[in-house]
């Protein structure tokens, strides 16, 4: 595989109606980043900020109920090293084609990179949590 460059942001996205649904019901906002690899490989960021913590766990729960299956599911280092947050890698079906997410949780933040290349949604990951 060639080595990710990421030189192409396709659009920084934050849909209104979406803001306002979860603005009302879960009491959060979010920011959506599509990327497009120089090799065609389309990678969704998403980064929801809920108001508490125990928000942005449910959402991952959420997020986990929709797995085909779970690959991966640890706790998740602080820049200290520190086993702070929960992490999980899934598989999930999404209009008949099999994708991958990586979710992972940052206080109330919930973080979701997805897209049908695990290896470019571990490359968007690592340029996020440096």
């Amino acid at each position: 595989m060639r080595e990710l460059s990421w030189q192409t942001r396709i659009s920084r996205t934050v849909s209104l109606l979406s803001l306002l649904l979860m603005e009302e019901s879960l009491g959060g906002r979010f920011t959506s980043y599509i990327y497009r690899s120089d090799d065609g490989i389309t990678v969704e960021h998403m980064i929801e900020v809920y108001r508490a913590v125990e928000a942005a766990r449910d959402r991952m729960g959420d997020l986990l109920g929709s797995a085909t299956r779970v690959i991966e599911r640890l706790a998740k280092p602080d820049a200290l090293g520190r086993q702070v947050t929960e992490r999980a890698v899934y598989e999930f079906t999404e209009r008949g084609e099999t994708l991958f997410a990586d979710i992972w949780i940052d206080g109330s933040t919930v973080h979701s990179v997805r897209s049908k290349s695990l290896p470019h949604i571990r490359a968007i990951e690592n340029k996020c949590t440096r």
